[in-house]
């Protein structure tokens, strides 16, 4: 008999927590939807706006959920949950308000505090919530939340930004910062369904490792864990490229408003996300119940992602734009929930919590912190011209694509004698 999970979830439990996971990736991307906007008010350069995108959230948000690790699961869920939203909305709102850029870097580092600790948290919750054999499916379904938060903020903020500017008499000459605003304030709906839906639900005080046993377990491991997370990191490292610079590839190689860009972009994102997401969640349990590891998904996501930067990077039309674009998002988002869903078969119980956040800063420094900032780099350095970030992007994600690819493949073996072992070790006495 499958063992029971652990805790006891509510009906809709999981569906509010994507929506929640949903309302955090739209936050964390409104400095990517509003690119253009922040560069022609502040007279930013694509490095300094690489730089607010990835290392400026980054910076806090790693070392957060390094710590979140091993002391959330001492605090009340509900409590972590509903506070994380709260704080990172109040950056949200601090972000519009900012006069300067350095303003705009310290409500970013507020914004990476706030989002911390919310997904170690939701999946732990998960994870003891979820019987093993449909973990992945559900892990999907909570990561497409994230997926389809980009396309979310891409649309809501485009659709704002297109209506604001119809009214400049009541927007102002900068209505990017009241479409922040408006973006922003659903998120106290949010809080309240949170207070009501998790209550009485908690994830049981198991003793947890700390991070120390986390970094040792990585290094006795090195092909098995090790290749397994610079394979994750260069995925979230295509992934975030993408994220950050596709409207302002948009507007500047096709020729669209900034409104139109972040339109375009989410519609696409909107279709293709939950796609590549849910049929990478569905794929890898088949996967894994038959004996397979995760390597071949990961690859075969990154290619696909590959492709599509090729793609965009000489489209002139918006139907070669939307075609790169599709490729880029499917084909990355499956590789990333597979990068993370392969993490718990490695992770005996008393790790689960310190390695899904080691794993979480490990990515979110290689990947979220490089992938925005390397693309705006190269755009600056080698192709200083209208259609050269689309050139720069896919230089950055060709090159993830290749250390995706060798790392993925060589650990393929490792992973499938460490997950063994985890479960020998898991069913023993």
């Amino acid at each position: 008999m499958p063992p029971q999970p652990l805790v006891s979830l509510r009906p809709g439990t999981l569906i509010l927590l994507a929506v929640c996971h949903f309302a955090a990736f739209v936050d964390r991307s409104l400095s990517a939807v509003f690119a253009p906007s922040l560069k022609q008010a502040f007279g930013l350069s694509d490095t300094q706006i690489g730089a607010l995108q990835g290392p400026a959230f980054v910076a806090v948000f790693a070392i957060a959920t390094l710590l979140t690790g091993t002391r959330h699961n001492r605090l009340g869920v509900r409590s972590l949950l509903v506070g994380c939203l709260l704080l990172w909305t109040l950056a949200s709102l601090a972000f519009a308000l900012s006069a300067s850029y350095e303003a705009l870097l310290a409500s970013r580092l507020l914004l990476g505090l706030g989002q911390a600790a919310f997904a170690p948290t939701a999946l732990r919750l998960l994870t003891q919530g979820v019987p093993a054999p449909q973990l992945g499916r559900a892990t999907s379904v909570f990561t497409a939340g994230s997926a389809t938060g980009r396309s979310g903020a891409l649309l809501i903020g485009g659709l704002i930004l297109a209506i604001l500017t119809q009214f400049p008499a009541a927007a102002g000459d900068e209505p990017w910062r009241l479409a922040i605003v408006a973006m922003v304030v659903p998120n106290l709906i949010l809080v309240a369904l949170l207070l009501r839906q998790i209550r009485g639900t908690d994830v049981p005080p198991l003793p947890q490792a700390g991070l120390g046993r986390a970094l040792a377990r990585i290094a006795r491991h090195p092909l098995g864990l090790g290749l397994h997370i610079l394979a994750a990191s260069g995925i979230i490292l295509m992934v975030q490229a993408a994220a950050g610079w596709v409207p302002s590839i948009f507007n500047r190689s096709i020729g669209l408003s900034p409104a139109d860009s972040a339109l375009l972009a989410g519609a696409v994102v909107l279709v293709a996300a939950p796609i590549g997401h849910v049929g990478a969640g569905w794929l890898l349990d088949r996967h894994l119940a038959r004996g397979g590891g995760p390597g071949v998904l990961m690859v075969a996501g990154a290619a696909g992602a590959v492709a599509g930067a090729s793609i965009l990077a000489v489209a002139q039309q918006p139907i070669g734009a939307v075609a790169g674009l599709t490729l880029i998002t499917a084909g990355g988002g499956a590789a990333a929930l597979v990068a993370l869903a392969a993490i718990h078969p490695l992770s005996p119980p008393t790790l689960k919590g310190s390695m899904v956040s080691l794993y979480l800063a490990i990515v979110a420094v290689l990947g979220s912190a490089l992938g925005p900032l390397l693309t705006g780099v190269v755009s600056d350095r080698l192709f200083p011209h209208a259609t050269g970030l689309s050139l720069s992007l896919v230089t950055v994600i060709g090159t993830a694509g290749l250390v995706v690819t060798a790392s993925a493949l060589a650990g393929h073996s490792a992973w499938m004698r460490l997950a063994q072992a985890t479960r020998t070790e898991a069913a023993a006495p």
